[in-house]
Parts: C-alpha cells; structure tokens; sequence
C-alpha cells in the first residue's frame, strides 16, 4: 500500500469513529490535524533548496545581499543589486571567476528573485557535469 493509501485510510477511520462518536471533537481534531500534515508532506514535492541541497551545493551567506555558490564545478559569488529597481546577479567580474561561469553569464546576467540565480547556476553546473 502506498502512503497516500494509508493515509486514506487513517482519514476515513477517523471519521467513522467521530461520527459513532467513541471520539470527541477535540481528540479528532488533534489526530485529523497531524493526518493533514502527514499529507502535506506526502504530497510535497522537493523544493529548490532540497534538489540543490541533494546534489551537494552549499550556498553560504556572506553578507547582506551576498552570497556564495559553492557548486560541483566551480564557486562563485552572487549578489542583489539595485539602481532604479532591484535584481539579482552573478559576480563575474571578479579576479577568481571559473571562465565558464563568466562566458555563460556574460550576455544575461539579471535575476528577478535569488532563487532564479541560484536555479541558472544551479542548472548550468549541472549540465557542465553531463
């Protein structure tokens, strides 16, 4: 049986006991609420941070606005940066900088949110790897 199934199953024979009433409404109240977390995370699929946490990349703050990709084929330094508006973007120019990365990011090198960065570099070492 499949969790999914299980968890079904719990749900219907917690209702079936409250509707008998050999359970108050506080008791099957508590249970229904760790049967709904249950689902929750059944259901959950992985986020970003748990697929790039999986594959063994370490994103580390180093300041407000900083931060460091410390990915499978190389490191590199990301950072929020604004003039009129603000965006996110990878540190190119620095001395250290894998070519690659500076090759890759050169002709776009905008992001609306961290998370687009994280997943463009996160993406890009990957496919450096296949």
């Amino acid at each position: 049986m499949s969790t999914i199934q299980i968890l079904t199953k719990q749900f219907e024979d917690l209702n079936a006991s409250f509707k008998q009433g050999s359970i108050q409404y506080g008791e099957y109240m508590k249970q229904h609420t760790k049967l709904v977390a249950k689902w929750k995370k059944a259901y959950k699929g992985d986020t970003l941070a748990d697929i790039v946490r999986k594959a063994g990349v370490k994103i580390t703050k180093l300041g407000r606005g900083y931060y460091l990709y410390t990915g499978l084929n190389f490191t590199v330094e990301l950072m929020e940066d604004s003039c009129e508006t603000t965006w996110w973007n990878v540190c190119i120019w620095d001395d250290n900088v894998d070519a690659r990365v500076h090759e890759n990011f050169y002709e776009y090198n905008q992001f609306e949110r961290k998370q687009d960065v994280v997943d463009a570099l996160f993406q890009f070492d990957k496919s450096l790897s296949e």
